[in-house]
């Protein structure tokens, strides 16, 4: 009797943790398929950024910049540098803005 009482409760244990891996993959397969379909336009690299930012608005620019997914931050704007971190974050854009136009524009 007892034998069979604990194969009862390491069935009932696989089961349950059957069905958690299943819920589990259920769950990340509609995340990353639900990413994906926002990602299927291609997005520009900070690096292809640049080229296009340079020279726009900044309001053109950031929705360049938040439609590609890059996060910023403006280093300076009319002649006055902010206080910035030092750390590196290659795909952060780093922008200064004059007269609102984009001046310069770099990764990091």
């Amino acid at each position: 009797m007892r034998i069979k009482l604990n194969w009862l409760i390491m069935i009932i244990f696989v089961v349950v943790i059957l069905m958690v891996l299943f819920i589990y993959l259920v769950v990340n397969y509609y995340r990353i398929d639900k990413n994906m379909a926002g990602s299927k336009k291609n997005k520009m690299t900070c690096q292809e950024l640049i080229k296009v930012v340079v020279g726009t608005s900044e309001e053109e620019a950031i929705e360049n910049i938040n439609e590609n997914g890059i996060s910023y931050r403006m280093v300076g704007r009319d002649n006055k540098l902010f206080p910035v971190t030092d750390d590196f974050q290659p795909e952060r854009l780093n922008i200064v803005i004059e007269k609102d136009v984009v001046l310069t524009a770099t990764c990091g």
